[in-house]
């Protein structure tokens, strides 16, 4: 508990959003679920959060974009702490199922929980978290595609089934470079 008061607290110092410190306060819910046999350690919390998260939101009532904010959290923090140890395929995974293309303001708000959640701890409140400019910066190169030529050619082309496929293979050409750059640097770890 002390950890997640100290999360809310930074989110606080932060001046973050209701959303946001909502999604503080539950990222870790999934914590409780922890079999006692791996104490200390929390596997799969974050995957183990989710429903724990879903009956807090319904059991307040919580508005839909906290509710939103806090099961995604939940959810995608681990992984998004973890970037530097991925492969392309998985950030441009990751990138999709968070919505990100679709509502980058709330992928955004998402990573500033994991800031506060990274500084909410004693002795690393001042702890630099490249992560959060990183996942802006990966958004930002796969969104230079030009997705709606790419289906214009394959329209053209007769092979409109290719689309998606298209898609992601020039989002991966554009983060591809700046993965390997982030690994090279050594910063990715959590």
């Amino acid at each position: 508990g002390i950890h997640t008061l100290m999360v809310v607290q930074r989110a606080a110092e932060m001046n973050l959003s209701l959303a946001e410190r909502y999604a503080a306060l539950l990222h870790d819910l999934g914590k409780a679920k922890t079999p006692a046999d791996i104490l200390p350690k929390h596997y799969g919390h974050d995957v183990n959060g989710v429903e724990p998260v879903r009956e807090v939101n319904q059991r307040l009532r919580a508005p839909k974009h906290c509710a939103e904010l806090a099961e995604l959290v939940c959810r995608w923090h681990i992984m998004l702490h973890q970037v530097g140890q991925f492969k392309s395929k998985t950030i441009l995974n990751v990138l999709k199922k968070t919505d990100a293309f679709r509502r980058p303001e709330r992928f955004q708000t998402a990573l500033n929980v994991c800031v506060a959640d990274k500084q909410g701890r004693l002795n690393l409140e001042d702890t630099p978290y490249p992560q959060r400019e990183h996942w802006l910066a990966l958004l930002e190169a796969a969104n230079q595609v030009d997705a709606g030529k790419i289906a214009a050619e394959c329209r053209a082309q007769g092979k409109a089934h290719l689309i998606a496929e298209q898609i992601d293979h020039a989002r991966l050409a554009q983060i591809t470079p700046l993965q390997k750059a982030y690994q090279a640097d050594k910063v990715g770890g959590y």
